[in-house]
């Protein structure tokens, strides 16, 4: 009979312990729950408020947001229509076999004007399309670019032929159709493939063998500059006489400020023994090496 009071005495004290523990629980959460309550309470205010006031940002500064995008989009549309002044431009739409035809007529009349020009051609100079001397029409797809290297030559030989050069040896372009070649930037036969086109521009490489005399050279290179079209020569070598070489960024080595490579101490320019009687201008050999750049449609 004792051990059994102490028995119901023990789970009578262990139930209060835990009732007890559970309690103290409660009011601690309660405790918390309250904190939480009142800390919403205090905010509730400023989200209601948030909530109900207009949209950020306002009516009026859209409006002049959307003024300014106006504004920027007409001044990129007239800077795109002023660079494009002048510039070789293609329709779409003309068919591969038409494009194959008129080839062979524009090389023609290209050859007949070096003719009234005196400007010396291989026979059945090809101007850098040989690969379509055979009949094989292009892909259709590559019609449109293939239009616009072929303006561009025909642009770059008039500039030629009015300078006054001797003779054009090798127009090579970029091929790009579908060929896995690589370029060596300096090479007379170096063609790359690319497409060197971005959201903004798109540039067509060109490598040109020739001779010509120091004034001509000159006058090309001018006539290049003064070009409408956006013409970057990046390589200019002449070898045999004068034999000086002219990058548009130095080698490593090189001179930095003029980029040309020094003469020998013993050396005579060809424009002392010129001048001096001594000797008599030859066409030089010349490689030009230039960029020609294209802008997007405004």
């Amino acid at each position: 009979m004792k051990s059994k009071n102490v028995a119901i005495t023990t789970l009578a004290v262990a139930s209060a312990v835990i009732i007890g523990a559970a309690g103290v629980m409660l009011y601690l959460e309660h405790r918390r729950w309250l904190t939480a309550k009142e800390g919403i309470d205090i905010y509730r205010p400023k989200l209601t408020s948030s909530i109900a006031r207009d949209p950020y940002p306002s009516l009026s500064n859209i409006v002049a947001v959307s003024n300014n995008v106006k504004t920027l989009e007409d001044d990129a549309a007239l800077l795109r229509r002023e660079m494009n002044a002048g510039q070789v431009t293609v329709e779409a739409g003309m068919d591969h076999l038409t494009w194959l035809s008129l080839l062979t007529k524009r090389k023609k009349d290209l050859q007949n004007r070096a003719t009234v020009a005196k400007v010396k051609l291989p026979p059945r100079f090809p101007f850098g399309f040989e690969i379509y001397d055979q009949g094989t029409p292009p892909k259709v797809s590559d019609v449109r670019r293939l239009e616009l290297q072929l303006k561009t030559v025909e642009q770059l030989c008039r500039i030629m032929y009015q300078s006054g050069i001797s003779e054009i040896q090798t127009v090579t372009r970029e091929l790009f159709e579908g060929q896995d070649v690589r370029a060596t930037r300096g090479s007379v036969a170096a063609v790359a493939v690319a497409t060197n086109e971005s959201p903004l521009f798109t540039s067509e490489h060109f490598v040109i063998g020739l001779k010509a005399k120091e004034a001509a050279l000159l006058d090309l290179l001018n006539g290049l500059a003064a070009s409408k079209m956006f013409v970057v020569v990046t390589l200019v070598r002449v070898t045999g006489e004068p034999g000086v070489e002219l990058r548009a960024m130095p080698k490593s080595g090189e001179d930095a400020d003029s980029g040309l490579k020094p003469e020998s101490a013993g050396d005579e320019s060809l424009s002392a023994k010129v001048v001096t009687g001594r000797g008599k201008e030859r066409p030089a050999d010349v490689l030009i090496e230039l960029d020609v750049y294209g802008f997007g449609s405004p």
